[in-house]
């Protein structure tokens, strides 16, 4: 999968597209193929500030399709089209 990630690296420090692992839900979680995130102020600034998420992926707004969900979950089901902000759950 692709995600858009901090790049320390760089020069000069930029946000960049990179394939990364693809996660796998446990239990309490479900797995969306996102088709459209949000990279907007709110990161640039949050970057420039050297707060970069755990993961450093960004973009938190997103809209996609669950592609899987762990077997714990009953609101959602593989198929199902969602949008959220997942900025409380590590980006």
């Amino acid at each position: 999968m692709k995600a858009v990630l901090y790049d320390k690296r760089s020069s000069p420090n930029v946000l960049v597209i990179r394939k990364v692992e693809k996660p796998e839900p446990n239990n309490k979680q479900v797995l969306v193929k996102i088709f459209a995130a949000s990279v907007n102020a709110a990161d640039y600034r949050s970057m420039r500030m050297g707060i970069i998420p755990e993961r450093k992926f960004f973009g938190a707004d997103i809209a996609g399709r669950v592609e899987a969900a762990g077997k714990n979950i009953e609101k959602f089901k593989v198929g199902d089209e969602v949008f959220g902000d997942i900025s409380g759950c590590g980006f």
